[in-house]
């Protein structure tokens, strides 16, 4: 399988592999398990909230769904967890 205008910088194997390990580890644990050993999960969640809250302000969107702003919270964590392990595993380099 090919994958057009795939980095190939060593930042982009770095980051595929700690989605593969969020990615397994979700499949068991879950987000907010894989998540609540590197930071507070109600810091982080209120974090989020606010986050969504906030892009749906700036287009407009007055109110968000609660499945789309539950959607949008978890990309947000997931998105974090992706962070911290990426900078755990030793960042931009």
């Amino acid at each position: 399988m090919t994958f057009p205008n795939r980095p190939e910088h060593h930042d982009f194997t770095r980051l595929s592999a700690v989605i593969i390990e969020a990615d397994d580890q979700s499949k068991t644990d879950g987000l907010e398990m894989t998540l609540a050993p590197l930071i507070d999960l109600d810091s982080a969640t209120y974090m989020g909230d606010g986050r969504a809250k906030l892009v749906a302000r700036h287009n407009g969107i007055n109110a968000l769904a609660p499945r789309t702003r539950a959607m949008m919270v978890a990309l947000w964590l997931d998105g974090l967890r992706a962070g911290i392990r990426f900078e755990q595993e030793g960042g931009k380099s």
